[in-house]
């Protein structure tokens, strides 16, 4: 359902919220959306998700951090040859 209310790429504008809840909320939430399947995590890389979530935890902190971390692991262990260049790099 959230996916189809077509929430890429605003819900990655989110992630330079002023609020840090506002923030942490919306890692969160792409980090749901990652894990479930590699269509979704092709869905988030497409929208230019890994180098928003990159900047997120650069400039998060503490386990703030956590969701963002964990969204970039579940998109490099998806098993799709889009990921390959990036798990050799």
């Amino acid at each position: 359902v959230v996916v189809e209310a077509e929430i890429f790429p605003r819900i990655l504008h989110c992630l330079k919220d002023i609020d840090e809840f506002v923030r942490k909320n919306a890692a969160t939430c792409i980090r749901e959306i990652a894990r479930h399947t590699p269509d979704l995590a092709k869905l988030i890389v497409n929208a230019g998700g890994v180098a928003a979530m990159v900047d997120y935890i650069t400039e998060a902190r503490g386990n703030n951090r956590l969701p963002g971390i964990m969204t970039l692991g579940y998109i490099l262990s998806a098993p799709t040859t889009m990921f390959q260049h990036m798990k050799t790099s």
